[in-house]
């Protein structure tokens, strides 16, 4: 063959995304600008999310991150290049996977205090800032989240003296929220025991109705 089809090809895509960047850069002088700033934003944020101890840090960085990348990806399409597409998905498998040691770190911070009223009121905290940290409905990382309230839960129904609290007890997240991430650390521990699915969400259901109309 006289010419290598595939290297033309290329040529042509080039030429195309460099068309369509200097369309991009005449309509707006500071795109280029955008681009370097919201690259900047994003790599630094993930090398937060790599190395942070603190949860709220964490959970911040994690917001900028995602918000970087979401402005890069929608930029980069403007002038046909997908370079960008699937980095949200990788910054949300970093978020998922160093939650629970970031967790931990703050859960240990929280025990080393001499009081139990200075434990839960770092665990109400924690509480408070994984309700703020966003997230997709149904995605895994509302599952992660989910999960690591569900944790902290526990420790403060455990480091609860119910005899000597009042009637009305705010822990911050509303009663219901409580209870949804109950209900899903529950199912998730039966689901592991072998208990199939249905049969744990029906013993599960019947244990809080059995509950609240004890309360009633």
């Amino acid at each position: 063959m006289f010419f290598d089809s595939k290297k033309r090809q290329e040529k042509r895509e080039a030429k195309r995304k460099e068309r369509l960047y200097q369309e991009a850069v005449k309509k707006d002088p500071l795109f280029q600008d955008r681009l370097n700033r919201n690259h900047e934003i994003m790599m630094d944020s993930i090398r937060i999310l790599n190395d942070t101890r603190n949860l709220v840090t964490f959970t911040g960085r994690y917001s900028d991150a995602k918000s970087a990348a979401f402005r890069l990806e929608t930029a980069f399409l403007q002038i046909g290049d997908d370079c960008c597409q699937g980095i949200q998905d990788e910054i949300d498998t970093l978020f998922i996977e160093r939650l629970p040691a970031v967790l931990d770190l703050e859960l240990a911070q929280a025990d080393a205090l001499k009081t139990l009223s200075g434990k839960r009121k770092r665990w109400n905290g924690i509480v408070q800032t994984l309700e703020k940290c966003e997230r997709v409905s149904g995605s895994a990382v509302e599952d992660a989240i989910t999960e690591a309230e569900a944790k902290v839960f526990l420790l403060l129904e455990e480091g609860t003296d119910w005899s000597k609290e009042p009637v009305d007890i705010d822990f911050g997240p509303s009663e219901a929220v409580v209870v949804e991430s109950l209900k899903k650390a529950a199912l998730k521990t039966a689901i592991e025991r072998g208990i199939p699915e249905d049969q744990a969400r029906d013993i599960i259901e019947k244990t809080i109705r059995n509950k609240e109309s004890g309360q009633g």
